[in-house]
């Protein structure tokens, strides 16, 4: 006896999936959040922040895009502003909204209606992943908060219309399994929105962070693109 072993392209099985709507929203940066960047760029530190290497200053620069508060440093968030507006403006609309950082994610529980929100993050439990996900799928809330990492596999929330991506870092199969989560399961569910919202501050890293995502670029080219973008 042989095996035999058959490949097929999800186009193939799934011929109906639509064209992902795409749109890049690109926000001011604050005078706040200027300064630490421009700080960090030049000095390695700013306020009570001093970073070592070329990664963790990275990793600061993306937390001051998200919000400055990550790193109990003063000022406001753009990203979580232009949210909370976008929330009020369209309350019916079933919506993810991805992060790499958890952190930012408990920021924004914080911020929106308590009714309409569920959170899935790391130490969220098998059972209670499931139990959010069903009361997405079933309209009980129109908001799940997913932290990049832990809602990229075993999740189906075709119910949605629109991601939300407050960041986004490699490896981009990742950020293409997020993706994944709403697209339509069935044909029946082909028409509906799917619009992906990529947030990022205009002219900062955080920016040209999205544009390296959609290259495909691994983390250690991003580490080594840092000072040619700095130049």
């Amino acid at each position: 006896l042989g095996f035999i072993s058959t490949n097929r392209k999800r186009k193939e099985v799934m011929p109906w999936l639509p064209q992902k709507d795409y749109e890049k929203i690109k926000l001011e940066p604050t005078k706040e959040q200027l300064k630490y960047l421009k700080e960090l760029d030049k000095y390695f530190e700013t306020e009570n922040i001093i970073v070592e290497g070329v990664l963790d200053r990275l990793t600061r620069e993306r937390q001051i895009c998200l919000h400055p508060g990550l790193l109990e440093l003063k000022g406001k968030s753009p990203k979580l502003e232009w949210i909370k507006q976008y929330v009020k403006d369209y309350p019916e609309k079933p919506v993810i909204i991805f992060s790499k950082f958890t952190s930012f994610l408990k920021i924004l529980e914080k911020e929106l209606p308590k009714e309409n929100f569920y959170s899935i993050i790391g130490s969220t439990g098998v059972k209670q992943r499931e139990q959010y996900k069903n009361a997405f799928q079933n309209g009980e809330c129109n908001i799940l908060l997913i932290q990049i990492d832990v809602g990229k596999e075993a999740l189906t929330l075709d119910r949605a219309e629109a991601i939300i991506f407050c960041d986004k870092y490699p490896p981009a199969a990742d950020i293409a399994q997020a993706e994944d989560r709403f697209i339509a399961t069935t044909l029946e569910k082909a028409d509906k929105p799917h619009q992906i919202i990529e947030l990022m501050l205009k002219g900062t890293y955080d920016e040209h962070l999205y544009k390296l995502v959609a290259q495909r670029k691994s983390d250690t080219d991003i580490i080594n693109d840092y000072k040619k973008y700095i130049s």
